[in-house]
């Protein structure tokens, strides 16, 4: 079964980021993290070799749109799960 994790994010503070992508890394059960910037690209993702989506700019809608961007990912990667 293959799950990707989708994270939509926006000027994160870079503590609160590190335990995001720290708890999903120690899942017990293997998963992809996707995650979605919306206009802001964070180093901390490319410097973990994690799967990102980069947005031009921000959209202003709460996440709502990069969710979206990364379940679509998902979904035609063929993904089995979802989770946000």
């Amino acid at each position: 079964m293959k799950i990707a994790v989708i994270t939509p994010y926006y000027q994160p503070e870079d503590d609160i980021f590190k335990q995001c992508l720290d708890s999903v890394a120690a899942q017990s059960f293997p998963c992809t993290h996707i995650l979605v910037s919306d206009g802001h690209p964070n180093p901390l993702v490319a410097r973990r070799g994690l799967t990102e989506i980069h947005l031009p700019h921000a959209h202003g809608v709460g996440g709502n749109f990069p969710r979206c961007i990364g379940a679509l990912m998902a979904v035609n990667e063929g993904y089995d799960a979802i989770a946000f």
